[in-house]
């Protein structure tokens, strides 16, 4: 019997015969009719704005102070700025707000139910007084031309406040 599909020196060959000795192969580039590519369907982009992205919040969102705490810490707030007039309680109420919000995110803890710490207290009041003191963002307030004296009051705010801090495991 004679086997057709041996190819040059009996090794078996599958397809085309080996091509005779000293010849050089021609390659035959695939024909676009025998093999179709198949291409992943183009992305499509959000129909919305085009700078429109889906964002995970890190941490569920506070419920805000209640206004008696805002309005319980507005008398100590303007004691401590040394202000007798009432033409920037809407500014205070909105620092107080600020360092309340810092304080529960920094504590990981809401003061909607429970009794601020003194030491919180203290915390938001100091932390407030500087909001107002240095609106600019530049100083450390009024009495303090340097970038240094925001610097102390944030690590005073940062260690008064982590004495009640809750530490999550």
């Amino acid at each position: 019997m004679t086997d057709n599909n041996k190819g040059v020196g009996g090794l078996i060959s599958y397809g085309t015969p080996a091509p005779p000795s000293g010849a050089v192969p021609v390659v035959v580039p695939p024909q676009a009719s025998r093999i179709k590519q198949q291409l992943p369907p183009p992305k499509v982009k959000n129909k919305g704005s085009p700078h429109s992205r889906n964002v995970t919040p890190r941490r569920k969102p506070q419920p805000a102070p209640p206004i008696d705490l805002i309005g319980e810490l507005l008398p100590k707030v303007k004691a401590n700025l040394i202000l007798t007039h009432d033409e920037d309680d809407v500014l205070l109420r909105g620092h107080i707000l600020a360092a309340v919000g810092y304080a529960e995110s920094y504590q990981k803890r809401s003061y909607a139910n429970e009794p601020l710490p003194p030491t919180t207290e203290q915390a938001i009041i100091m932390l407030a007084s500087h909001f107002f003191e240095s609106r600019d963002g530049s100083t450390g307030g009024f009495f303090a031309d340097y970038v240094g004296a925001s610097k102390q009051i944030w690590e005073v705010v940062n260690r008064l406040l982590l004495l009640e801090k809750r530490w999550e495991m």
